[in-house]
């Protein structure tokens, strides 16, 4: 499952879970400790010590098994551009890399303890995928989405408001763009050609668009670069009278049953008045700049015209 955080990763593999009857995998195996789960030196949780990691008791598919991975490129929150600038070929190593708690960590493991500070990286080999599931959100609610999770991140630490000012609402979002974007100017003018430059400047949160439209680039040149049949599903189409056809459709590409039992999808998420018009037309245009040919087939449907290809 290659997904962009925040693009709907934790419902489309609890849907899964639900629907089919089967469990899920990810790459994180010491998120799993959370949830009271001991994978270490144990073969139903693991295929191997470096994964992929089973992410519940339900039995596994004796097909596929759709496996969480948010590759690289889009985690850090405000950081220069040689810490997420990424080519396509260490992209997809990163698609195939996770972590785990040392052996070390088993009794903290079953105890439902959480994850220490040396976990260990580890990578799996890319001969065991056979196929891809690209989830992608609107680029729009995506990012919207990722100033949430800071800030919800920030809220839990009990960050200093003065050192995390920005409330979740249009208004701290905006206060939250022009910070971030005033960070790293004279880096990213060394980084980036003039023309991306300028094209960037009118974009709010212009660093996340950056790596929202790196990572999907990369996501489609690694399914091409592994040969993998690849289903590509789109976070609103879980929405109405779109969530039976698309939830068939994932069952039916991974050859998993249908229970009939299914997690109904809710979001209050409406970051429609988050951008005004001017924005919209420059983030337009900075995707009809940036992305690949894949990427804007894949965000047309976001846009009121037509990207040129």
């Amino acid at each position: 499952l290659l997904t962009y955080p925040n693009s709907g990763t934790g419902f489309t593999l609890l849907l899964t879970q639900v629907a089919s009857g089967r469990s899920t995998g990810t790459n994180y195996g010491y998120e799993l400790t959370n949830n009271g789960i001991s994978y270490l030196n144990n073969p139903e949780f693991s295929r191997s010590i470096n994964g992929p990691f089973k992410m519940s008791r339900r039995p596994l598919p004796s097909t596929y098994i759709l496996t969480k991975t948010h590759c690289a490129g889009g985690h850090c929150d405000k950081c220069p551009p040689n810490e997420y600038v990424i080519d396509s070929q260490t992209f997809t190593k990163m698609c195939l890399t996770g972590h785990r708690n040392p052996l070390s960590d088993e009794k903290n493991a079953k105890e439902g303890g959480m994850a220490g500070d040396d976990i260990i990286q580890v990578r799996y080999a890319p001969q065991i995928v056979k196929k891809a599931v690209h989830l992608i959100r609107s680029p729009f609610d995506n990012v919207a989405a990722r100033f949430h999770y800071v800030y919800e991140l920030h809220k839990k630490k009990n960050t200093n408001v003065n050192d995390f000012p920005f409330q979740w609402n249009r208004d701290g979002f905006r206060e939250y763009c022009k910070d971030l974007d005033t960070l790293y100017t004279k880096d990213e003018e060394k980084a980036f050609p003039g023309a991306l430059v300028e094209i960037m400047k009118p974009v709010p949160c212009h660093v996340i668009f950056f790596k929202y439209l790196q990572w999907h680039n990369n996501a489609f040149s690694t399914t091409q670069l592994l040969n993998i049949n690849t289903l590509v599903i789109h976070y609103e189409d879980y929405k109405g009278d779109m969530f039976r056809p698309t939830l068939s459709r994932l069952l039916d590409f991974l050859e998993l049953p249908d229970t009939g039992r299914i997690k109904e999808f809710h979001t209050e998420s409406n970051y429609e008045d988050f951008y005004t018009n001017e924005e919209r037309i420059a983030i337009m245009s900075f995707v009809d700049h940036m992305g690949s040919e894949d990427t804007k087939r894949a965000l047309e449907r976001y846009f009121d015209r037509s990207l040129s290809r």
